[in-house]
């Protein structure tokens, strides 16, 4: 594992300038609880308000300086007195976001966010209704929640077809794989375009109080708000501004203060525009889903064919770089036919496994299909792990895809620093390996030699990274 000397990482939290003084007063109080003895010394540094650690660690003899910088997104650096390994510099970053999320959620607060795309119809963000939860879950994972989906329908399909159930079955995957383009493009609620590109992005911070009355019984005024905010900005040609945000909420009986509203634009088409250059690829037809949650999914039967979603999340959450590396982790998939190969895999293991249990007798039955899902799902972290691979390779942003992935999976990554809770996440039924692993490997990741396989290598590390787990 590679050492090094300082990191600087960004939090996905938002924060107003009136909460800077507040946010570094919480922050002492966690480190006095959290680092105790080990904590060296505490002082504030007001002209950048930012806050300044000093924890050592008897063990290796190593001291580290942690500064803690409030703004719109809080950050961190840490400096260690001489090189440390990168997942010390790791664990305490997840220290420190996680402290920041406890401040953010014991302030008497909620976010609304509103997502304006210029020239496109204006749609107020909501959450997804069960049914695209679902699609938005299946479309997430490359397909292979079907299988969870298939399990139950195969009940159904053996029941009427009886020995013709399993040709049912995987007509019926193929036809899902076929037709996934179109069911992304459902998920969706702006389709982008070279000229209607730019997402622009309001967030604004209110009270508890006010944020229940408006979601909850005024719903119906969101939209009305959007209109009149894009009425007074982007349909005149002007920028959106946290003085006319605030101005038309006051105008509807909602407290926000200018200081309170953050503005970002997200120049989202343009971002991808250059993703699919440095991949040689055609520009697939763009999708964004106007929901809170960071998400990016990408899927169809072939690339003439291909569908990228992407959530209005994204643009809440990560800076421009992140969105790249997300969306280069993306296209890899598309690229190398990851939904195809899936489909293959996932169709091979079923017959597989129909044919198998035919012969078996319980308990055996149920321990060959436990293994033969679980050894599926772990097949499929080696194609999650090349994509974040070529992503890094191909875009030279492996530090924001780690950063990115520390921002969208912080709960999990809390978590996963210890052992028990990652073995569950590598024998889980998800594509996708620890995001503890996925950082770690990238933070370690040299970019001056390009491997001759990123499957090979993803798969060797992926192996390696599970029997390290399992290693006390």
């Amino acid at each position: 594992m590679s050492s090094i000397k300082s990191k600087t990482y960004e939090f996905g939290f938002i924060l107003t300038p009136d909460e800077y003084a507040p946010y570094l007063h919480f922050i002492e109080r966690k480190c006095v609880e959290r680092f105790g003895s080990n904590l060296t010394s505490i002082e504030y540094v007001d002209d950048i308000d930012a806050l300044k650690i000093t924890i050592s660690d008897e063990s290796s003899d190593v001291s580290y300086v942690v500064t803690i910088r409030a703004s719109r997104f809080p950050t961190i650096t840490i400096e260690s007195s001489r090189p440390a390994p990168i997942d010390t510099f790791v664990d305490l970053t997840i220290d420190f976001q996680f402290f920041t999320y406890q401040f953010i959620a014991n302030l008497d607060e909620a976010t609304l966010g509103l997502v304006f795309i210029p020239g496109l119809p204006i749609i107020p963000s909501k959450q997804l209704s069960v049914g695209r939860r679902i699609l938005s879950r299946i479309l997430a994972g490359n397909l292979l929640a079907l299988l969870l989906i298939f399990l139950v329908f195969g009940y159904f399909m053996f029941a009427i077809l009886k020995e013709y159930a399993p040709i049912g079955i995987l007509a019926s995957q193929i036809a899902v794989f076929m037709l996934s383009h179109k069911i992304i493009s459902y998920l969706g609620d702006w389709t982008l375009s070279s000229s209607n590109g730019e997402l622009h992005v309001a967030i604004c911070k209110l009270s508890r109080m006010d944020f229940r009355k408006l979601v909850v019984k005024r719903w119906s005024d969101v939209m009305k708000i959007k209109r009149q905010i894009y009425a007074k900005t982007l349909a005149v040609g002007k920028s959106i501004t946290p003085e006319v945000v605030s101005e038309v909420l006051r105008s509807w009986g909602v407290h926000c203060p200018p200081s309170k509203v953050a503005i970002r634009v997200v120049p989202m088409y343009r971002l991808i525009r250059e993703v699919v250059d440095a991949y040689n690829a055609p520009m697939p037809l763009t999708i964004v889903a106007n929901t809170f949650i960071p998400n990016a999914a990408a899927t169809g039967p072939a690339l003439r064919f291909a569908r990228l979603l992407v959530t209005s999340g994204l643009a809440f959450t990560l800076n421009d770089e992140e969105i790249k590396a997300v969306i280069g982790h993306e296209i890899s998939h598309l690229i190398n036919r990851d939904p195809l190969i899936l489909l293959i895999i996932s169709s091979i293991e079923y017959l597989a496994r129909v044919y198998i249990l035919w012969e078996l007798r319980w308990p055996f039955d149920l321990i060959y299909f436990i293994f033969s899902i679980t050894l599926l799902y772990f097949v499929a972290k080696f194609l999650e792990a090349r994509a974040d691979l070529e992503s890094a390779f191909k875009l030279k942003l492996s530090g924001a895809l780690s950063n990115a992935l520390m921002k969208i999976g912080f709960r999990r990554l809390f978590y996963e620093r210890y052992r028990g809770y990652r073995i569950q996440r590598w024998l889980g039924w998800d594509p996708h390996p620890p995001i503890y692993f996925r950082v770690l490997r990238l933070e370690n990741l040299k970019l001056d030699g390009k491997p001759k396989s990123l499957l090979l290598k993803s798969a060797r590390e992926c192996i390696s990274g599970f029997i390290s787990t399992l290693s006390f």
